[in-house]
C-alpha cells in the first residue's frame, strides 16, 4: 500500500506543519520517519493520497518549512 510522507529538517518544523494542516481539517498524522526514507528529523507527517497536494499547498502558503513530499510503498 502506497503512503505519502512530508519530511522535515526538525521536529519543530513538523509540529508547526501539523498545526497548519489540522487547522484546515486535513486528515494527517505525525509518525516516525520510515527507516527506508532519509531525513534529519525523527518524525514526519503522513497524509493520504487524496489530500497530499492540498497539504503541500497549505504548507507553502503558510511558509511552513518542509523538506519534501515522498511516497513509500510497504512491501510485505
Amino acid at each position: 500500500m502506497k503512503k505519502w510522507f512530508i519530511l522535515f529538517d526538525s521536529t519543530n518544523h513538523a509540529i508547526m506543519a501539523e498545526h497548519f494542516l489540522k487547522k484546515e481539517r486535513l486528515k494527517i498524522r505525525i509518525v516516525p520517519v520510515p527507516r527506508e526514507l532519509s531525513s534529519n528529523c525523527g518524525v514526519c507527517i503522513q497524509c493520504e493520497e487524496d489530500n497530499r497536494d492540498q497539504a503541500v499547498n497549505i504548507l507553502k502558503i503558510s511558509s511552513a518549512p518542509f523538506k519534501e513530499l515522498v511516497s513509500y510503498e510497504e512491501v510485505k
